[in-house]
């Protein structure tokens, strides 16, 4: 028996968004739902304000901790690990808005990045079980890698990380945590939905086509495919859930296919569907069906494919519900149009 408010079972309220504004609505509700999921009061720490304790020091205890056999041992640590994480993304936001303001990454913040991604790391590698942890240690990890190429890179290029590997797995199992609770609390699914949106939040900042072949084949996609599936009615899930989808997906037909044979055209529908008044979900949702419906040389088989299984969703009449929804937004009502015209050839 599920909760009647549960975000698989029941539409909740959505606000829209614009897309422009993406990077700053991340920094901001990183650091609101950090204040929320974190440590009670952080304020009786004394330095709430100040810079986080030295990182050698920080990545010194969680290696201290990974080698702590014992159960009690790790959860007497939890919240310190938690405060921990809790002042890594605070300095990450501040150290993000200073790049943005100075238009440079500095040196000695590459250092810091390098060190809070390790410690991130390890966190989730000692308490893969605890949300809590997982959502604080993947808002760090989001802040800092998105966006940075320098950073990202040896996340997946290098052969001997498997970061981005382990990653998907912790989601996965979250996931399947989640859809074995039959009477979960609603803060303890909210906590799961907001791992979910995070995890689509960080695999979606990996634009790059190399990339993202790397996470897709690793299963990336399909954990963001299996996460909207399952939070279809969690806007945020479903907005972030295809954005992610469509970065790693955009003007790459292997990639489109892909999405398509792991039903994501299904999902897409499903998340217009039930969120029918979200501006962001059908934005992010249209689009990528219009990049993969675009019939070219390269992707003629999937386009094919992706149109008939939308005639079976009965596809066409959710893409004109949203025209009605959101007869001012020209984007969404550009791409409809070529996506019928389309269909209909």
């Amino acid at each position: 028996m599920t909760s009647d408010w549960s975000f698989h079972n029941k539409q909740l309220p959505c606000q829209s968004t614009s897309p422009k504004l993406a990077l700053f609505l991340c920094l901001v509700a990183a650091a609101l739902l950090a204040m929320l999921f974190g440590s009670k009061s952080t304020k009786r720490h004394g330095n709430d304000d100040k810079q986080p304790e030295d990182l050698i020091a920080i990545l010194d205890f969680f290696e201290k901790l990974d080698k702590i056999s014992t159960h009690d041992e790790r959860g007497k640590n939890l919240g310190m690990t938690i405060r921990y994480l809790d002042q890594f993304t605070k300095q990450s936001i501040r150290m993000r808005q200073m790049e943005d303001r100075d238009g440079c990454q500095d040196d000695t913040f590459s250092v810091m990045h390098v060190k809070m991604i390790e410690a991130a790391m390890l966190a989730v590698k000692i308490y893969h079980h605890e949300d809590k942890v997982i959502y604080m240690a993947l808002t760090v990890l989001t802040i800092i890698v998105n966006g940075h190429d320098a950073i990202q890179r040896p996340l997946w290029e290098d052969p001997s990380s498997n970061h981005i590997e382990f990653i998907i797995t912790v989601l996965r199992n979250s996931l399947n945590r989640a859809k074995m609770d039959d009477n979960p609390s609603e803060n303890n699914e909210r906590l799961s939905a907001e791992v979910q949106r995070k995890g689509c939040l960080f695999l979606g900042g990996f634009d790059n086509i190399d990339a993202s072949a790397k996470i897709i084949e690793l299963g990336g996609l399909h954990a963001i495919n299996d996460a909207i599936q399952w939070y279809r009615f969690h806007a945020g899930v479903c907005k972030w859930g295809l954005w992610a989808a469509f970065n790693l997906c955009y003007d790459r037909p292997k990639h489109q296919l892909a999405f398509v044979q792991i039903g994501g055209v299904q999902s897409v529908c499903q998340c217009l569907k039930n969120n029918a008044t979200c501006a962001d979900v059908a934005r992010h949702g249209i689009a990528i069906l219009f990049d993969i419906m675009r019939e070219t040389a390269e992707n003629a088989e999937t386009s094919t494919q992706a149109k008939m299984i939308g005639f079976r969703e009965d596809l066409q009449d959710l893409l004109i519900e949203s025209m009605d929804n959101f007869p001012k937004d020209v984007e969404i009502r550009m791409m409809i149009q070529q996506i019928l015209g389309t269909a209909k050839r």
